[in-house]
């Protein structure tokens, strides 16, 4: 490989770096957000009666869950954590991620972890980072 081949393969990969960072950092930023907006709910809730801070609360939770569920419908590789489907790809057994992905774990991310659905951020953060990757390797 030639000095030049390579150092435009070392400035792709910082490129990909640096965006998978950044939608890593966003995402995190973003779940603190929805955490907190979620526990104002809940504080707002407790202050009014129990059937009016229940069925709000109630309503949040279910829609977020359902756009969540949507968007999975949308791009059905974008269920779970995400690492089993970066695993399966390395190995060559499905094709790797894309954009879609990326868009898909984000705002769906942020409606079922920001509701309270217990998954932790590392996955969606690994298969948004591959699918970054994918898609910069595709061009």
């Amino acid at each position: 490989m030639s000095f030049t081949r390579k150092c435009w393969f070392y400035l792709i990969c910082l490129f990909a770096g640096l965006c998978t960072g950044a939608v890593g950092g966003y995402f995190q930023f973003f779940l603190h957000k929805a955490d907190h907006l979620r526990m104002l709910l809940t504080t707002w809730a407790h202050s009014v009666s129990f059937w009016e801070g229940f069925g709000a609360v109630l309503a949040v939770c279910v829609a977020c869950a359902v756009i969540g569920r949507f968007l999975v419908r949308f791009a059905p590789t974008a269920g779970g954590s995400g690492i089993q489907y970066v695993e399966a790809a390395w190995r060559e057994e499905v094709e790797p991620a894309r954009f879609k992905i990326l868009l898909v774990k984000f705002f769906g991310g942020i409606l079922t972890l920001g509701s309270g659905m217990a998954l932790g951020r590392e996955g969606p953060t690994v298969q948004m980072g591959a699918s970054i990757g994918a898609t910069i390797a595709a061009f």
